[in-house]
């Protein structure tokens, strides 16, 4: 039996071109980044002020970065450590009739998902830059390009978007890599949260970022307590203390007090976050019961039976259709 197909989406097998609004949740989906947009304001804080700053693939290399392919938008361009994300660049987006279709138009938020697909697209400018950066993208499966598209057509695509300024992209993009675990560490003041991206999935990694600190801020007052410690017994025995003396004694108390109260608070710390994440865990297991049980449970009286999809044969695609 033959089914005839519409034509899909390039690179999205499952998404036909007949679904406008589909193709237009697609998008929004696959190149917003309104989380990004919203830490704006930090972004000064945490990277080059230039849209250019964005190293070739080859450089990525060279710094000895490890290219992540990555599906989420918000996390295209951040690197960590010696990791770096990077969001393929979809097939459909090599298209001229397709922006013109679905990325040139007009209506809700039809500005800001052009803004968005502009500043992706320049990124991929920047990235690519030489055939060794177009091999690189090949092997990591940055590009899908079909057999009738060269490199040499390729490099003249992504060049055409060197042209787009800044006032043509999002915010986002107005700036170029950004450090994640900086980001992950300014959210914690800037929306109080405790990360932008997990990366830690144990607590002993998490935790462990902590310490490091922490043994830092510890051997520092250790060193200034022993150096107080040490001049305070090198006074005259008889008490006889100059003024200078005296207001040094008088810090040197209040220090002691001051610090061993950081102590303690530092020391307090460490379990009051176990204790918070243990309660969110909690919580959220809490509340996936409820869901699953309110969306597993039947209608009072009623039985719900599923059927079982019989195939009578083996499907096999063959020039764009499907015999069964």
């Amino acid at each position: 039996m033959e089914q005839d197909m519409d034509p899909c989406v390039p690179g999205q097998p499952l998404l036909p071109l007949s679904g406008e609004t589909e193709i237009i949740k697609f998008l929004e989906v696959d190149l917003r980044h309104d989380h990004l947009n919203r830490l704006y304001p930090l972004f000064w804080l945490l990277a080059t002020q230039r849209s250019d700053h964005i190293p070739a693939l080859h450089d990525q290399i060279v710094r000895g970065r490890e290219i992540v392919v990555t599906e989420d938008p918000g996390l295209h361009l951040l690197w960590y450590h010696n990791r770096v994300f990077i969001k393929p660049l979809p097939p459909c987006l090599t298209s001229h009739a397709f922006w013109e279709v679905f990325l040139c138009r007009d209506g809700p938020g039809s500005d800001e998902l052009r803004r968005a697909a502009l500043g992706y697209m320049r990124s991929y400018f920047h990235l690519i830059k030489c055939q060794s950066d177009i091999n690189i993208a090949k092997e990591k499966k940055l590009i899908n390009i079909g057999e009738d598209v060269d490199d040499k057509a390729l490099l003249r695509f992504l060049h055409s978007f060197k042209s787009v300024s800044d006032n043509d992209v999002t915010p986002r993009y107005k700036y170029g890599e950004l450090r994640l675990s900086r980001i992950n560490l300014y959210i914690k003041f800037y929306e109080f949260r405790l990360y932008y991206k997990k990366m830690h999935w144990e607590y002993n990694d998490y935790l462990g970022s902590f310490v490091t600190p922490f043994a830092f801020i510890f051997a520092l007052v250790s060193a200034a307590l022993s150096a107080m410690q040490v001049v305070l017994a090198a006074q005259p025995p008889d008490g006889s203390q100059t003024h200078r003396w005296q207001t040094f004694t008088s810090v040197s108390q209040w220090s002691a007090v001051v610090f061993l109260v950081l102590i303690a608070t530092c020391t307090l710390v460490l379990p009051f976050m176990v204790c918070t994440l243990l309660l969110r865990e909690l919580l959220f297991a809490l509340g996936s019961g409820r869901r699953r049980h309110t969306e597993t449970q039947e209608p009072k009286g009623e039985r719900i039976y599923h059927s079982t999809p019989y195939f009578a044969g083996p499907l096999i695609m063959v020039h764009g259709s499907v015999i069964s």
